[in-house]
């Protein structure tokens, strides 16, 4: 590690540490911080929740695929794994958070309702943790029989986890026309999608790169075609469209992409910054898709037309929460790169 990335760790370290506060207050006090409203029940930490399961879904689902379909993990992967499991990490925090008082969450497991979205969601984010981990040290990853098993139970429980957060959105949609059809494909194509961008983004240095930006490319397609059958049947579904951002951004990461390999050859900033865009754009996709869900007045009609209710906006509370969220994984990965390199040799050298 370079000084400048012992700088980037220990302003993380500063920022983690000043902005837990607003993480562990709710552990004590509850949510009376936050711009929650009975209508607005999902704020930024679900947002946040969203976002960085979505991603590290993504990730370890990409690598899953290589692994099975082309026996393909390069040392790429291995960091790849380590930021999963950072955003799996922070993802729970923010879920815990939400919660209010986190003990709740015993409750969820222990209640035993595996029909439960939240069930699901819960136990699929616990065991990718555990798979993330177990490829990050490298345990047993050298037999290939070994890797090949942690793909494929990686895959399953990648879907299960997208699953999850598709039934949890579908079932805040009343039934009849409003039903949208094209959900599932939105949250499987953005997870993907970010996973490739992710992984493209750290092997934007290596000589293969080439073979991870033509799957990023290829997920790019899917997004731009998803969220254009989103637009279009919005009309249909007597929804106004929400999602005009995230297609425009999809659509400008097509372009660069698409000129990546025309004219813009070996532009290793012009990568970076199409990658960090798709992140963005999947990140604003999570937000717009989280409060478009609770738009639709919670009254029923004819009482909701003269329902008053202000746009929810994110408290301090919720802001320092996303901070933290953000600054764990930069703090975890930074960890494990210091324990990997430094204190396990020291120890057993």
């Amino acid at each position: 590690m370079t000084v400048f990335h012992w700088i980037i760790f220990a302003v993380s370290v500063l920022l983690f540490a000043a902005s837990a506060l607003t993480v562990a207050y709710p552990v004590f006090f509850g949510l009376s911080k936050t711009h929650l409203t009975d209508k607005y029940t999902w704020g930024l930490n679900i947002q946040g929740f969203s976002f960085l399961s979505a991603a590290a879904c993504g990730i370890l689902g990409v690598m899953s695929i290589f692994i099975i379909f082309f026996h393909f993990s390069p040392e790429a992967f291995e960091l790849a794994s380590t930021i999963a499991f950072a955003c799996l990490i922070s993802a729970q925090m923010l879920m815990l958070a939400d919660l209010g008082k986190p003990f709740r969450a015993v409750k969820i497991i222990t209640s035993k309702k595996f029909t439960s979205p939240l069930t699901l969601d819960f136990i699929s984010l616990a065991f990718l943790t555990v798979l993330s981990f177990v490829y990050m040290f490298g345990i047993f990853m050298d037999e290939h029989v070994v890797l090949r098993i942690w793909a494929y139970a990686t895959l399953f429980f990648v879907l299960l986890c997208l699953l999850a957060h598709v039934l949890l959105f579908v079932l805040r949609t009343p039934p009849g026309l409003t039903v949208r059809s094209f959900d599932a494909l939105t949250t499987v194509s953005y997870s993907i999608w970010a996973g490739a961008a992710a992984i493209s983004l750290i092997a934007s240095y290596a000589f293969y790169r080439e073979f991870f930006f033509g799957a990023f490319l290829t997920a790019t397609l899917f997004v731009f075609a998803t969220q254009t059958g989103v637009l279009v049947s919005a009309p249909l579904t007597r929804q106004k469209p929400h999602n005009l951002i995230s297609v425009i951004m999809a659509f400008i990461v097509l372009l660069l992409l698409a000129g990546r390999g025309i004219v813009l050859q070996d532009v290793w900033l012009l990568d970076v910054f199409t990658c960090i865009l798709a992140l963005s754009a999947t990140f604003i996709e999570k937000v717009q898709t989280v409060l478009n869900y609770q738009k639709p007045s919670i009254l029923p009609a004819p009482y909701g037309m003269s329902e008053q209710e202000k746009p929810y906006r994110p408290s301090f509370q919720e802001i320092g929460n996303l901070i933290a969220g953000f600054a764990l994984i930069v703090c975890i990965v930074y960890a494990v790169i210091i324990l990997k390199a430094y204190t396990i040799p020291w120890i057993f050298g």
